[in-house]
């Protein structure tokens, strides 16, 4: 009886990790959406000013950022109700939280990024 109670606590313990990563991934994903959505007044502000923007930023004003995540966050929603391994599910909810954590960091750059460059043709003016 011991194995089975040792059992149905690995599987909380999933349960609980799994929702965690889940809901820390989602709330990142709307954080992610939001940055996306500044971006145009980052092209505008940056259009007139013979700046080259850095690779980062030129990747996340293409725009294919939020739909991916769309689709990978349905994914991710779909899987919580459709997969019954919990194990399974912890390992799926962890690497979308991981991804999404580095898109988050990796937007916040190409949104950062712009004002060093721009910074830098000031001074060579």
């Amino acid at each position: 009886m011991t194995t089975l109670g040792h059992d149905d606590a690995k599987q909380d313990c999933y349960r609980i990790t799994s929702w965690v990563l889940l809901i820390t991934g989602m709330v990142l994903t709307l954080r992610i959406w939001w940055l996306v959505a500044e971006l145009p007044r980052f092209r505008k502000v940056f259009e007139g000013l013979d700046v080259v923007l850095p690779a980062v930023t030129r990747f996340a004003l293409a725009g294919g950022v939020t739909i991916g995540l769309a689709v990978l966050m349905l994914a991710v929603l779909v899987k919580e109700f459709m997969v019954k391994n919990r194990r399974a599910t912890l390992i799926v909810n962890g690497a979308f939280a991981v991804v999404v954590v580095a898109l988050n960091e990796l937007l916040t750059v190409g949104l950062i990024a712009p004002l060093f460059s721009l910074m830098q043709a000031l001074q060579n003016r």
